[in-house]
């Protein structure tokens, strides 16, 4: 009685091809989840490195005009703001060794970003080091007059609403320095990012599924001459004890079983036998 009662109280085993599902579905989930922070990781990383290039290309031209600047001394903000035509959503401002604006971006407005930074000499900042006006932490990198923006430089920051991607470049003329801040405006970036997202996402689910779907319908092929097997066993009445499985009717991972089965009707048989005579 006990034994029955523990009999009864065991669940049922869960059946092979929801284990199968359940397996597959998580490795599919951590497969695609991976594939998706990796394709995004790549598209930003992109993105960084057209902005790191945009930039140099604007430095290079501000470093052009800064030299004709340097030569005649005379309209500074009308020279300085052909310097960077033709770019969509890229601003720039021009300083001097004091701090003073040369020029700058109608639409660029880096008060607040500054202040921060402002708070230590713009003189010793382009002679010794190139401070991060755009956070709170500094980065110390030597003058060397060079254009290239490094993906390393690039820093983020948002003001009146835009997010802004940018960089920070000493560079000297004889006895004049200046200190340049390059910026992109983010917002593009942005809305293609989210519109990408949402329609990765939605491949990736659409993709498990399909994945899932072919699973099932594996596993239900797959376990195909099991039920024909199960058929079969099922089919046997007690007066064909003489009835055999063919092994070779079977697939290689049912032949044990088959051999088990053969092997116990066969028993059956001779019992049968031995307790009719």
């Amino acid at each position: 009685m006990n034994n029955l009662n523990r009999s009864s109280n065991h669940k049922k085993p869960i059946s092979l091809t929801l284990r199968m599902i359940v397996f597959v579905a998580v490795t599919i989930s951590l497969c695609l989840f991976t594939i998706n922070v990796v394709v995004l990781n790549v598209v930003e990383h992109h993105f960084k490195e057209q902005d790191a290039d945009e930039l140099t290309v604007m430095n290079q031209s501000i470093f052009q005009h800064l030299h004709k600047l340097s030569a005649s001394k005379v309209n500074q903000g009308a020279m300085l703001s052909q310097a960077v035509s033709g770019h969509h959503g890229v601003y720039f401002q021009v300083r001097n060794a004091l701090g003073d604006i040369i020029y700058s971006s109608p639409e660029l407005n880096l008060s607040n970003s500054l202040s921060n930074s402002l708070s230590t000499s713009l003189s010793t900042i382009l002679s010794n080091s190139v401070s991060n006006p755009l956070s709170d932490a500094g980065s110390n990198k030597s003058l060397n007059n060079s254009p290239i923006v490094e993906l390393d430089a690039l820093q983020l920051w948002e003001s009146n609403g835009h997010t802004f991607r940018g960089a920070v470049t000493p560079y000297a003329i004889g006895s004049d320095s200046f200190i340049i801040i390059t910026a992109i405006d983010m917002e593009f970036h942005k809305t293609f990012l989210q519109s990408f997202r949402r329609s990765l996402a939605l491949v990736m689910v659409l993709a498990g599924i399909a994945t899932l779907l072919a699973v099932w319908f594996g596993v239900f092929q797959g376990l195909a001459p099991l039920r024909r097997l199960s058929h079969k066993v099922k089919s046997i009445e007690a007066d064909q004890l003489d009835f055999r499985l063919d092994i070779k009717s079977v697939p290689k991972e049912l032949t044990g079983l088959v051999l088990a089965f053969n092997q116990m009707i066969n028993g059956l048989e001779k019992s049968f036998k031995q307790l009719s005579h």
